[in-house]
């Protein structure tokens, strides 16, 4: 599933002059760079600001300020002489893939979410965490159009711009696909720290490299990371008194996980078919 979809048996195109490929090692310190970055800067407005660490809206203006100033670097370092367009793959691509991206992205948060839930049954956390839904429940209803802007659209820009975008594109020069995406997928799981979460991301990983290497473009993954991130939202917004349903449940129905996951294997496979027919994602796919 890995494989360039447009050229399974090809050698991979000539490098592109105007793009400095990277490698694996330097990918992993780019990336611990950028994310020390945004602890610094966090850690800097928390001395000015008291418990900015807890302000959602704080902790994505330091991401945003972070990632920002690591594309800025990486554009400088690996693509001088390139667009940024073209650098972070913000290109056309067929028209299929943004609905098949959003439906997958809606789709595999449930089985996302169940796997979450199982993992924290068998390796609970040393004391439940609900910081989230409780830091939104007491947020003011401006406050948390606010969150919900920077969580479910905002925040997938940010870190798609780096990990599919400013870091993959460089990485692609210098590795196959199968290998860009498996390990672009591993540096998005470990940023996010808690090793519970970890399995489920790298597969959302997957997926979004999956699809980046496909369409040739970096709007669809940007379209599945949003899907993915609202579905949590829908219940916050739809039962504002269920505080404590952040952590992702293991008694979801079991149709509607069968259902959900079978809709993610559907949406790949026609993900894998317009890979293979679309001439525009083949030309997209062309420009990496």
């Amino acid at each position: 599933m890995l494989n360039d979809p447009a050229y399974p048996s090809s050698p991979p195109p000539p490098p592109d002059p105007s793009i400095r490929p990277l490698t694996l090692l330097g990918a992993a310190l780019w990336v611990v760079g950028i994310e020390l970055c945004f602890w610094w800067v966090l850690i800097a407005v928390g001395s000015i600001r008291e418990a900015a660490d807890r302000d959602l809206i704080s902790r994505l203006c330091c991401q945003l300020i972070a990632y920002t100033f690591g594309l800025f670097l990486l554009l400088r370092v690996h693509g001088p002489h390139s667009p940024i367009a073209d650098f972070i793959a913000a290109r056309k691509t067929h028209l299929a893939f943004y609905p098949l991206a959003l439906t997958l992205g809606v789709a595999v948060a449930v089985p996302a979410a169940w796997l979450l839930g199982a993992i924290e049954q068998r390796w609970p956390p040393p004391q439940p965490d609900h910081g989230f839904v409780a830091l939104f429940q007491l947020a003011s209803r401006p406050e948390q159009l606010i969150i919900a802007f920077g969580v479910v659209l905002a925040g997938p820009l940010l870190e798609e711009v780096l990990f599919r975008g400013a870091i993959f594109r460089p990485l692609r020069e210098a590795n196959a696909p199968w290998k860009t995406v498996l390990f672009t997928a591993g540096l998005f799981a470990l940023v996010h720290i808690d090793p519970r979460r970890m399995v489920p991301i790298f597969i959302l990983g997957l997926m979004l490299g999956y699809l980046r290497a496909a369409s040739g473009s970096l709007i669809p993954p940007v379209l599945l990371h949003m899907g993915f991130n609202a579905v949590p939202f829908l219940d916050l917004f739809s039962q504002p008194a269920a505080a404590d349903r952040e952590a992702p449940s293991t008694e979801l129905s079991l149709q509607l996980l069968l259902g959900t996951t079978a809709v993610c294997v559907v949406a790949l496979l026609l993900i894998q078919i317009v890979s293979a027919r679309s001439r525009r994602a083949m030309v997209a796919r062309g420009r990496d």
